[in-house]
């Protein structure tokens, strides 16, 4: 358990009678910070919190930063509410509380989106208790029934160490003229680029009934242009919302798909010419046919 080192400060608070002069340690001022901030005392408490010095404990840091996000909220300042939770968030990923705080920040900003990103992420703690569930799983539910559109967009690397997906090596084969074989395409490397934009509108029917359609685009760029591909996909369809959650039948499917790549697999094709003459004869007729229908084909010994 970490060990939090009482820190003894003092505080001058304006009051009617004149200046007062208070002493308490660094968890007891964090505490009455917390009480002023519950009661809407912001003043006093942002005092608090700025007058009070470093105390080596990240407990209570992390407390002081919340507190301090918590009053730029209240204060109806959701973009430095939202800095300040984001930066704790950066460090410290497990804080429900602080990302649930953020979520309702995003939901005053109508993002809808990020709001339930965040409050999905919130809900995923193991020590949230039955209460905080039902209360994160209510403002999921005002997220589902007021976002009706949604964007995003995603780009990344995309380096291929066999952007042609072969195995290489020789592959063989065992026919009637004996072994024949053929060296395989050994794999490429490329490098490149995917690429991800969509979006998605509702059109509200009721308050339970919506009518979602949603569209997107997915592409992969390399620096072999043969390989690109390019995908167009749509879906359609009904989607309902309820207080536990929401279920969208849509159809759906690939529009289009553009693929540059040209390379196909070559393939073995035999066909008996027309000899006539011995059966030496008609045999290296066929194995010439054979092999020049694939030149990378090659009867081993003839």
């Amino acid at each position: 358990m970490r060990k939090i080192i009482a820190v003894l400060f003092l505080l001058f608070f304006i009051v009617p009678s004149g200046a007062a002069e208070i002493t308490m340690t660094a968890a007891d001022a964090m505490r009455t910070a917390g009480d002023m901030v519950r009661r809407g005392d912001f003043e006093h408490a942002n005092q608090i919190l700025t007058q009070l010095p470093d105390t080596g404990s990240v407990a209570l840091e992390i407390e002081r930063r919340f507190l301090q996000g918590r009053i730029a909220q209240q204060r109806g300042d959701y973009d430095a509410a939202i800095k300040i939770y984001q930066a704790l968030l950066d460090t410290y990923p497990g804080l429900a509380r602080v990302r649930f705080e953020m979520a309702v920040c995003y939901m005053h900003q109508k993002k809808w989106r990020r709001a339930d990103y965040h409050l999905r992420l919130a809900m995923a703690g193991d020590d949230l208790s039955d209460d905080a569930k039902r209360v994160m799983n209510y403002y999921r539910y005002v997220v589902r029934q007021n976002k009706n559109w949604n964007v995003w967009f995603n780009f990344g690397a995309a380096p291929d160490n066999n952007v042609n997906n072969v195995v290489g090596g020789q592959e063989c084969i065992m026919t009637m003229f004996g072994l024949m074989c053929r060296t395989l395409d050994a794999p490429e490397s490329a490098i490149g680029a995917n690429l991800t934009l969509g979006g998605n509108y509702e059109f509200k029917l009721s308050d339970a009934w919506r009518w979602k359609s949603e569209a997107n685009v997915y592409a992969n760029f390399y620096d072999k242009s043969k390989y690109d591909d390019l995908y167009l996909s749509m879906a359609t369809g009904p989607r309902y919302v309820w207080t536990r959650g929401d279920v969208w039948l849509a159809a759906a499917g690939i529009i289009i798909r553009i693929m540059f790549r040209h390379r196909l697999n070559p393939r073995l094709t035999c066909r008996r010419p027309r000899s006539h003459g011995t059966a030496a004869m008609r045999k290296a007729a066929i194995i010439s046919a054979v092999t020049c229908s694939d030149s990378r084909w090659t009867a081993p010994g003839i």
